[in-house]
């Protein structure tokens, strides 16, 4: 893979910059081999699947992640007009099939370290991610359902009722899991209220 340097045995955040750097260095060639591009993101993505899978989740993030740098710099690319002038460039948006190899791939990724998130426990970069999934994707269940538990740790509980409700009707209320997870919901609400109920009749009764 151009640009990619060994990076297994350096540590993680040096890791990240290489990835970085290898991204930038691509940019200038971004709009000539879009498609090119793209499959570097896809090979990221399957590694980090093949991570995920194994559960290792820190390798998983890390190829995932790699890959977002890649669609960021990609769209950096496609919106930066000063360089396409400089660079001679007269066309930098990828085609029709392009565009949905590249949202494939961004929602699938995307979706992926929403999962990651979630499973090491850090709800609001899950809620970001699937939120992003859910920019390309409105009614991708899997987003729905994450961003909906992640709301629910971290008592966004409207919020969860939505994502979750969605989710729900958009199955056909078949899926068991997501039908736990509204039974989680309500039974978080019924606790925060009795919180609520408990802390408003400590503040009359003072």
């Amino acid at each position: 893979m151009q640009y990619e340097l060994i990076v297994q045995e350096v540590p993680q955040r040096i890791s990240l910059l290489y990835c970085y750097l290898a991204s930038v260095m691509s940019e200038s060639n971004m709009s000539r081999d879009i498609g090119k591009t793209i499959q570097t993101i896809n090979e990221y993505r399957q590694t980090g699947n093949d991570y995920f899978r194994t559960g290792a989740l820190s390798k998983a993030h890390f190829q995932y992640h790699c890959a977002h740098l890649y669609i960021l710099e990609m769209e950096k690319t496609s919106k930066n007009q000063f360089v396409n002038m400089i660079q001679g460039n007269t066309e930098v948006d990828p085609t029709p099939e392009e565009k949905e190899q590249l949202n494939v791939a961004s929602l699938s990724i995307f979706n992926n370290m929403s999962a990651v998130y979630v499973k090491q426990g850090k709800h609001k970069k899950a809620v970001e991610f699937a939120t992003k999934a859910l920019e390309i994707e409105p009614d991708n269940v899997k987003a729905l359902f994450r961003r909906g538990k992640s709301f629910i740790a971290i008592n966004e509980i409207d919020k969860a009722e939505q994502d979750l409700e969605k989710a729900n009707s958009l199955t056909g209320g078949s899926d068991n899991t997501i039908k736990r997870a509204i039974v989680e919901l309500k039974n978080k609400r019924t606790k925060i209220d009795k919180k609520q109920k408990e802390f408003f009749a400590k503040c009359l009764s003072g």
